[in-house]
């Protein structure tokens, strides 16, 4: 998702609702938890390459030599 289509769907919402994360990705369910809940705390830009660790699960190297690309990051909590 783009900036831009990220602030067209907010735009659709209650300006003074909380912003949240909901995730069911498999790799952080355990049997008494299916999902969980981020709580967004603040967004940045940073320089950075997108790439696949040895286990092929995608990462991010913060680096602003060749390669690399602005990424607009949000930063998120388990606790709110």
């Amino acid at each position: 998702m783009k900036v831009k289509e990220l602030i067209d769907v907010l735009n659709k919402l209650d300006p003074s609702s909380e912003v949240y994360c909901y995730c069911e990705d498999e790799s952080l369910q355990t049997p008494d938890k299916l999902f969980s809940i981020f709580f967004v705390d603040g967004a940045e830009e940073t320089m950075a390459i997108k790439e696949r660790n040895d286990n092929r699960e995608p990462t991010i190297r913060f680096d602003s030599g060749a390669g690399s690309r602005k990424l607009a990051l949000l930063n998120i909590t388990t606790d709110f």
